[in-house]
């Protein structure tokens, strides 16, 4: 099953690897954060990374830009 998550980044330099994982759908350089869309399996690999400093999973809605 496919989650939504938003992880806290240490790195920012580093979020291309999480490409490997799921689909980035946003990152946000000025509070370290990186919105991704994964299998929920692969949880538990993101979280054993060095540069990933949490994890939550993201709400049902959509972000909207104005």
């Amino acid at each position: 099953m496919r989650k939504k998550i938003i992880l806290n980044i240490t790195e920012m330099d580093k979020v291309y690897l999480l490409e490997k994982y799921g689909r980035i759908t946003y990152v946000d350089e000025f509070i370290d954060v990186v919105f991704l869309e994964i299998e929920e399996k692969l949880i538990p690999s993101i979280i054993k990374l060095p540069f990933v400093s949490g994890i939550e999973e993201s709400g049902k809605g959509s972000l909207l830009l104005v």
